[in-house]
């Protein structure tokens, strides 16, 4: 961690108005803008997706409004799903701007984890879900009653 700090300490400094940081299986963008830092951070979700559904993005955004910092955009170029925040940037330090953007990185690669994970999971029910339900039922085979269906969600 204390050479990503550098690095954007160095960044910081420099004159370069992007840096793209690559966590996991994620990308985060940091562009400088009006005294401060701006992070976008992909999760791995794009407009462009078969599987895209804005209703349970929606969903997510609303139900962490009160647990994550960061909101969730769409990226104008690609369409990929964004969580975006920005960071103020006092120019006292470049040491403590570099280490609130770590910060703000780090809180957002968790909310990316997590939401990606949510996201992935509802696509696998949702898939099964269709999987069995184009599945022939024989007429000797009786229907599940509600109680019996429900034990595949605990």
């Amino acid at each position: 961690m204390q050479e990503t700090r550098e690095g954007i300490a160095r960044w910081l400094a420099a004159s370069d108005q992007q840096l793209r940081l690559d966590i996991d299986r994620f990308s985060c963008v940091l562009s400088k803008q009006h005294g401060g830092v701006g992070c976008a951070f992909e999760f791995g979700m794009s407009l462009h997706e078969a599987s895209f559904n804005p209703r349970l993005l929606l969903q997510l955004a609303s139900a962490g409004l009160g647990r994550f910092i960061g909101a969730l955009a769409l990226n104008p170029d690609d369409g990929q799903c964004v969580l975006v925040k920005w960071v103020a940037c006092h120019g006292e330090s470049a040491q403590q701007d570099s280490a609130e953007v770590l910060s703000v990185v780090e809180q957002l690669a968790n909310q990316a984890e997590v939401w990606n994970d949510m996201l992935i999971s509802h696509q696998s029910r949702h898939r099964n879900r269709r999987n069995q339900s184009v599945v022939p039922r024989s007429s000797s085979v009786l229907p599940l009653s509600l109680s019996q269906q429900l034990r595949g969600f605990r």
